[in-house]
């Protein structure tokens, strides 16, 4: 069975989130019911970053914090003291409402929100520098995860239809240095593009003894 005091929190979230998506789709704001209490915020308005709500002056102890996308999709928000932004969230301001008892007490609004920037892991290039034996890129932990795309190249010509994680060197790649560059895409985030290259030239197979 559900305590009561968890029944009265999960029913003033749920009314005060269905009471402030009823208003988000008429295009207005909940009215205050008290002048003197008011909500800010902090934190980085971009996706992937926790935004905190500051509310003041509400004359209630336990109250409920909305999150809703102000002229977005209504589902793209959240109950709670803090809030991270996701995709749906770009392009728009968060509007954030304190209620007491499914009451409107204050509102505020976050700035605009943004594209998020990817945490890069370590690039490096594994393998051994020499005609027949295979190269591979290792991306190294982002933070969040996103997709990769590759191209190695041949000193400072991209190797057409050289995309993949690893590359195997051929006979032309003999006295040339290597490199690889990684671009990092996921929605809702900057595009990252970072490059590595080989330490030493690659050797031909007659300079395998040395």
């Amino acid at each position: 069975m559900r305590p009561q005091k968890g029944i009265r929190q999960w029913a003033l979230a749920t009314l005060a989130t269905s009471l402030v998506a009823g208003l988000a789709l008429l295009g207005v704001p909940a009215a205050q019911a008290s002048p003197g209490a008011s909500v800010g915020w902090s934190g980085t308005a971009k996706v992937g970053q926790t935004l905190t709500a500051l509310p003041s002056d509400i004359p209630c102890e336990s109250f409920v914090i909305t999150w809703i996308t102000v002229g977005g999709p209504v589902a793209a928000g959240g109950v709670g003291e803090t809030y991270t932004p996701t995709p749906e969230n770009v392009g728009h301001q968060m509007q954030i409402e304190v209620f007491c008892g499914g009451v409107s007490e204050a509102v505020g609004w976050t700035s605009e929100i943004l594209v998020g920037d990817l945490t890069p892991g370590d690039l490096t290039i594994t393998g051994t520098a020499r005609v027949g034996q295979t190269l591979t890129a290792n991306t190294g932990t982002w933070t969040p995860t996103p997709d990769f795309a590759y191209q190695w190249r041949r000193g400072e010509e991209d190797i057409t239809g050289a995309t993949s994680q690893s590359y195997k060197l051929v006979t032309a790649d003999h006295g040339k240095w290597m490199s690889v560059v990684v671009t990092a895409t996921l929605d809702g985030y900057n595009d990252y593009g970072v490059g590595e290259h080989l330490s030493v030239p690659v050797a031909g197979l007659v300079d395998a003894g040395g």
